[in-house]
């Protein structure tokens, strides 16, 4: 029966996955990339994560902070949670990151300032009166790096960048040419 369940698609993909916890979890911003497996590839290649708590419509693994997007088995999207917020989903990201080949820190306490010093400046950035997203652009893929008054609460890196899509540019109220033009940092 698992068998059918595969073949139409009904089974949870990650089922079987075998969790090693004693990897350490660690997201690299400019490879895109959670332990080496970046957006585009295989979600198994995500196999020492376990088996996701849920997989319709995201991946997600509440013990690590950690939801993962997917199209066709290839990964869409990461999204890092540092947040209580989204504690009761997501769990909080247990790892660390990496930034053009340094360690950097980036914990839930980390202001906008903290931010901007280790990011550089974003292409866009849209406030309201709950939260503040930071956009960082490169090339086909997007960095939304979002805060609310506490801190930093998401970071989400995807291969379908959401400003990429006119009607999104005006909603948040974009004025800044499409694509950007100024070289990621």
């Amino acid at each position: 029966m698992r068998w059918l369940k595969a073949l139409l698609g009904l089974g949870n993909p990650t089922e079987n996955w075998v969790e090693h916890p004693q990897r350490r979890l660690e997201f690299d911003l400019s490879r895109n990339a959670l332990c080496g497996v970046g957006l585009g590839e295989p979600i198994e290649r995500l196999s020492f994560l376990g088996p996701s708590a849920e997989w319709k419509p995201s991946l997600v693994f509440p013990r690590k902070g950690i939801g993962v997007d997917f199209q066709h088995g290839r990964i869409e999207s990461f999204l890092l949670n540092l947040s209580d917020e989204w504690a009761a989903k997501y769990g909080k990201f247990t790892g660390s990151f990496r930034h053009e080949d340094e360690p950097i820190v980036l914990v839930d306490e980390a202001s906008e300032q903290e931010a901007l010093d280790l990011l550089g400046e974003p292409y866009w950035i849209d406030r309201d009166a709950d939260d503040t997203v930071f956009f960082y652009e490169h090339g086909r893929i997007e960095w939304q790096i979002e805060f609310t008054s506490k801190g930093l609460s998401v970071i989400i890196v995807s291969a379908s960048p959401l400003l990429a899509r006119e009607e999104q540019r005006k909603a948040y109220g974009v004025t800044k040419p499409w694509p950007p033009t100024d070289p990621p940092r």
